[in-house]
């Protein structure tokens, strides 16, 4: 699990490495991101004032529970095949405009 700002290199390196994530956005394109990354099942994102009020360690807690779930592992999956075919693709298109 990567407990992450959910800003794009993070989600692209624990994407390509099959790491669910648990996203903790605090500004810019960063709630965006951990929003598309729980949508497509990458993992959580939890409110920074969530974890900041009475309850925050029970909030993260459970949202470090539901994260190490086994589901994500499956989805992973299918992302980190995606990707080697991008990388292969982007290798050739690469090789062959040079």
């Amino acid at each position: 699990m990567f407990i992450t700002h959910c800003g794009q290199n993070s989600l692209s390196e624990a994407s390509r490495a099959g790491i669910p994530v648990l996203g903790i956005p605090l500004f810019a394109d960063q709630l965006y991101n951990a929003v598309l990354a729980e949508h497509k099942g990458m993992g959580l994102h939890v409110d920074v004032n969530t974890l900041n009020g009475p309850g925050g360690e029970e909030v993260l807690a459970a949202q470090l529970e539901k994260v190490g779930q086994q589901i994500y592992t499956q989805i992973f999956v299918k992302f980190i095949q995606i990707f080697v075919k991008f990388e292969i693709h982007k290798f050739w298109i690469i090789k062959t405009t040079k």
